[in-house]
């Protein structure tokens, strides 16, 4: 975890104090270690709490001052390509003192300026303090792994890797954003750079935030993700078996340079070809253990544990699994909600396996996240094309002059989902995304606000994709940008880092890696047809069978089961609703 206050004017009383308060609230980000340092002027406060991962010695320590001591660096994540950019620096005559990261990340910026950033292949929130030219660097990967939030006024600015260290500041004010409400009614998370208070911002994912000695706020996108996609050009494979040696390959890569590590690793295994995947790929030598925790509460999930365990045994893995009903679940949920670092209607699921890793001492745990958003294996991917252009067709015999009353109350006369009513507003694959991932709509988020007595237009969303690229990409790109900018970024991702971080354990993302996105992407667009079946067929020699006849099971969060032990009185149809607004609600009070 890190933190930091900027005090050009010397306004604050007792910084080191605040520095301080701000480091403890992270304590859980970092039990290993920790330091503060201030520069000669007492303008610039850095504070570091360690969890460490790579060099476990003292030389690890941060905060990380260059040998003139003009540089200083504080940073949270991992750089996966670290050793390959020592071995440059070092032909550059650069001396190291550690066998970390960290140190890489420093000569870098010495070497590169802030363009380093391009260089890095990881998960990172670093703050970079120049001496030379007074300014601060504030940079964030380019999926937004790794959480970064600030305040700012005229007089200060303070940063953290968390929302709830930012909270300790007397400045802060605890006023809720309305904007970041509505948000959270329609996607069940806040969408960056808003957070749930209006005086703390997030860095944005890829973006590089510069202040300088007057105050003075720059921000710079290094990382376009839509650009990314639209600027790829497809590759010609001369076959399938080239294709698929080729994912294979880039798979192998990227979860390589993800089990660097010099605390104990661990995978999170379930019965998923994702999370499989990881598995297939990890050598007989590597000491290492599979973690799985079972929801199948009431006998409807079939075979979670059965595959993994199966799976395991043949790779000579020890696997380690709890079942939700080994647990004080009661316990479980009241710390999840009391520790939940911004409102969500997730991680619950990540927060008991990341309970898991920490009781078998593994400190580093990989996942599948991203797999689904980026080799498309959600069934909206192969729907969304048949979807549209029945809307399309539907609108040639003038639907929209049907009333709208009329039509939601045939919805409700026939007990279907309310998304139904909404179906004749869809005018393009954006509103097709936005209506399938949406938790509430409109008018039931402007009677929940009603309720609480917040006026907004809640159509003020923050789901604007005005770029000219996204017109021009084809709808499966389009979906694949949507569901990684509005639900991997914002709710996955940012779940996955405050649940585990709780337990201080570090939950790596092979498949969200930006080197391997890149890689990928040359597959994705080329002239094969790549499809979830497609990564299970390039894998099949060394998958257990089970895995491809079995339906597609999310890892998901057992609502109504959870809603019964809170007690939570159903106001809807839909369990997750409930969970959803229960959640909210115990946030704000």
């Amino acid at each position: 975890g890190i933190a930091g206050i900027i005090d050009f004017k010397n306004k604050i009383n007792n910084p080191l104090k605040e520095i301080n308060d701000l480091n403890s609230k992270n304590i859980n980000r970092g039990p290993d270690d920790e330091g503060v340092w201030f520069n000669m002027e007492k303008k610039v406060f850095f504070g570091h709490k360690r969890l460490s991962i790579i060099d476990l010695s003292e030389n690890g320590r941060q905060p990380f001052l260059s040998k003139d001591q003009k540089i200083s660096l504080i940073f949270n994540g991992e750089i996966y390509n670290f050793k390959e950019l020592k071995k440059i620096l070092i032909a550059k005559n650069y001396k190291f003192r550690s066998e970390t990261d960290t140190e890489v990340i420093l000569y870098s910026y010495i070497e590169w300026g802030s363009k380093c950033v391009d260089k890095f292949r990881g998960m990172f929130a670093i703050a970079i303090w120049d001496e030379n030219i007074k300014k601060l660097y504030l940079i964030r990967d380019p999926f937004g792994i790794k959480p970064l939030y600030y305040f700012k006024n005229d007089d200060f600015f303070y940063f953290s890797s968390s929302i709830k260290s930012l909270l300790s500041v007397p400045l802060v004010s605890k006023k809720k954003s309305t904007i970041s409400i509505v948000n959270y009614l329609t996607w069940g998370n806040t969408i960056d750079p808003d957070t749930i208070y209006q005086d703390i911002q997030s860095v944005e994912k890829g973006h590089c935030l510069t202040l300088d000695q007057n105050m003075n706020l720059e921000n710079k996108k290094y990382f376009d993700l839509m650009g990314t996609i639209a600027d790829t050009e497809p590759f010609f494979f001369k076959s399938i078996d080239e294709g698929k040696e080729y994912l294979r390959e880039i798979i192998s890569e990227t979860i390589k340079y993800h089990l660097i590590s010099d605390a104990n690793n661990g995978i999170a295994l379930s019965s998923g070809l994702d999370s499989n995947l990881i598995l297939c790929n990890i050598d007989s030598h590597e000491k290492i253990k599979s973690l799985t925790v079972d929801f199948n509460i009431d006998g409807s999930i079939k075979d979670e544990l059965k595959i993994a365990q199966l799976h395991s045994l043949k790779k000579d893995v020890l696997n380690k699994s709890i079942n939700l009903k080994e647990l004080n679940i009661n316990d479980e949920l009241n710390f999840f909600l009391e520790n939940m670092d911004t409102p969500t209607n997730d991680g619950f699921n990540t927060l008991i396996l990341s309970k898991l890793a920490k009781k078998n001492d593994i400190k580093v745990l990989l996942t599948g996240i991203g797999a689904d958003e980026i080799f498309m294996g959600y069934p909206s991917f192969s729907r969304a094309d048949k979807y549209y252009n029945i809307l399309k067709l539907l609108s040639k015999f003038n639907y929209k002059g049907f009333p709208k009353k009329i039509l939601s109350s045939l919805v409700e006369l026939l007990n279907l989902n309310l998304k139904f009513s909404e179906i004749f507003d869809v005018n393009s694959i954006k509103d097709l995304h936005k209506l399938s991932r949406r938790l509430f709509l409109d008018k039931e988020i402007k009677d929940i606000l009603i309720d609480k007595k917040i006026s907004t237009n809640s159509n003020n969303l923050n789901y604007k994709v005005k770029n000219s690229n996204f017109d021009n990409l084809d709808t499966k790109s389009k979906l694949m940008f949507l569901e990684i900018e509005y639900y991997l970024c914002p709710k996955l991702l940012k779940d996955t880092d405050w649940t585990s971080m709780t337990q201080s354990v570090e939950i790596r993302t092979p498949f969200v890696d930006s080197v391997f996105f890149v890689q990928y992407l040359k597959l994705f667009k080329s002239n094969l047809k790549i499809n979830k079946n497609f990564i299970y067929e390039a894998y099949k020699d060394v998958l257990p069978s089970e895995i491809g006849k079995r339906k597609k099971s999310g890892f998901g969060i057992p609502n109504q089961y959870l809603n019964k032990r809170l007690q939570i009185s159903p106001r809807f149809k839909n369990s997750l609703k409930d969970w959803s607004l229960n959640n909210l609600n115990y946030y704000i009070n």
